[in-house]
């Protein structure tokens, strides 16, 4: 897939969703395509490639899209995934008072590679993606976060 910068953009993930296609794309871009259209496409005689524009497109800003999800109570707020570890809350309703996407969390974006619970209190340390967090289970936030730079971080707790 192309961007609108000319970049190369991996598709994460289609979804079919009431007569449209929804693309999501590394690049932060949702696209959503009309299903009927694609499918009465014709290419031009010698052509194998067929061109055409998304209906609508949201851009997630700094983002890297990797899964998305519709809420069961609006047809038109999805949430989303990236790569970086955001969670966004996103309006694909595309009118006039469309919200722009909202992160509401951040966490790791990769697989978490150790988890390890304070012997006292409600922390735990989480590893991962070059990071180690502190959060706090019972307020629900994180404490603090750091980057690392080692290929192997060890947990241990006494």
């Amino acid at each position: 897939m192309q961007s609108a910068n000319n970049r190369s953009s991996q598709i994460k993930q289609l979804t079919l969703n009431e007569g449209e296609l929804i693309s999501i794309g590394t690049d932060g871009n949702i696209h959503v395509w009309d299903l009927e259209k694609i499918d009465q496409a014709e290419c031009e005689e010698g052509q194998m490639i067929y061109e055409m524009e998304p209906m609508n497109t949201l851009k997630v800003p700094l983002s890297e899209i990797s899964s998305m999800i519709m809420c069961p109570e609006n047809d038109t707020i999805w949430y989303a995934q990236d790569e970086k570890g955001g969670i966004w809350q996103l309006d694909l309703s595309f009118g006039h008072t469309t919200a722009q996407p909202k992160k509401l969390a951040h966490y790791h974006g990769q697989p978490v590679t150790g988890l390890s619970p304070s012997p006292q209190g409600h922390l735990f340390v989480s590893t991962g993606d070059q990071q180690v967090r502190i959060t706090d289970v019972s307020k629900r936030k994180f404490v603090c976060k750091d980057w690392i730079h080692l290929v192997t971080v060890m947990l241990v707790t006494s």
